[in-house]
């Protein structure tokens, strides 16, 4: 059940750059990180993505094949990578989502009234054609979700524990200095990484990164994360009516 995260460029019109979590060496800055997870979270790990079971490389391929050139070059799709170390509040987070023109905006219609600075940033994310990545909620300091975008599709899957969560023994030896490559302070490897790929995304890139950056925790709710740290009571703290608990 091997779940890696990956997602070849061989899909021409709508990967321009395979950034996921494990894809095969085909590009010239690759590098594979094996993520491993406890057994806790396999009760709600849709994905082959678990914990001491299962492993989940991952791995950056920022190679340019011929076939990324001319998904560029005929149809104007280009990429852009989304990375943070803060994680992001669930509630709004998921007025962002409401935006999008997927399943998820019909789970979450009604639930916030639209503002219009919306319209922007619906207008934005409308040209995106995939979207996939890691995703750290304020909600959880152990789970690593999935953020996957396709079309008229979204989900957000618990896929696992972060890195940082798993003692070393549960390490695979061999992927030790690359899992710590994505290590950064106090946090771990805890993050956001999601690359966006849709028809003139870049120029869109202001918009959406604006937008998801108003969704990452305050300084004063991010010392309220920590403290909460080993509270069963964080999820009342950062409740969520979307996402499944991790």
């Amino acid at each position: 059940e091997d779940h890696s995260h990956a997602h070849a460029a061989r899909d021409e019109a709508t990967c321009t750059e395979d950034h996921s979590h494990a894809h095969a060496a085909t590009g010239a800055d690759d590098h594979s990180h094996a993520h491993v997870h406890d057994a806790s979270c396999e009760s709600t790990c849709t994905d082959d993505h678990s914990h001491a079971h299962h492993s989940h490389s991952h791995s950056h391929d920022h190679g340019q094949p011929s076939s990324v050139t001319t998904a560029r070059e005929r149809f104007g799709i280009d990429s852009f990578v989304y990375s943070r170390r803060r994680p992001f509040s669930p509630e709004r987070l998921e007025r962002v989502l409401a935006l999008l023109p997927t399943n998820a905006a019909a789970v979450l219609e009604g639930k916030t009234a639209r503002q219009d600075d919306d319209d922007q940033v619906a207008a934005a994310l409308g040209v995106l054609l995939r979207s996939k990545g890691f995703m750290w909620l304020a909600s959880s300091t152990d789970a690593a979700y999935y953020w996957s975008h396709a079309g008229a599709f979204y989900d957000a899957p618990v896929l696992g524990r972060w890195w940082d969560t798993l003692p070393r023994e549960y390490w695979p030896e061999d992927q030790a200095e690359a899992i710590l490559s994505d290590f950064l302070g106090d946090d771990g490897d805890r993050r956001q990484e999601i690359v966006f790929i849709g028809v003139d995304a870049v120029d869109r890139r202001e918009t959406i990164e604006t937008a998801l950056d108003a969704c990452l925790l305050t300084d004063d709710e991010f010392d309220a994360y920590r403290a909460a740290d080993g509270n069963p009571k964080r999820r009342e703290l950062f409740p969520s009516t979307f996402f499944r608990h991790g």
